[in-house]
């Protein structure tokens, strides 16, 4: 059973951005979302770094943070 194939069925095939809370493992959402973009955040400095590190665009930041900082429909 492939996980990344069965999570990829679950997402429309029109969604173009994603966002990644929790994105220190940020090699799996690559492999979910291989076409879309994909924006990580992560409470702990040390996921944010990880995916800084591999090309992936992170922000340190609280989930309940959001709203004061993404405009309204932001993500798919």
């Amino acid at each position: 059973m492939d996980i990344f194939a069965e999570l990829r069925n679950l997402v429309p095939s029109n969604v173009e951005t994603v966002l990644d809370m929790g994105c220190g493992s940020v090699l799996s959402s690559l492999r979910v979302f291989p076409t879309q973009r994909v924006l990580g955040l992560d409470i702990d400095p040390r996921g944010v770094q990880h995916a800084l590190r591999k090309g992936f665009p992170a922000f340190l930041m609280d989930m309940r943070q959001i709203a004061s900082v993404f405009a309204v429909n932001s993500f798919d």
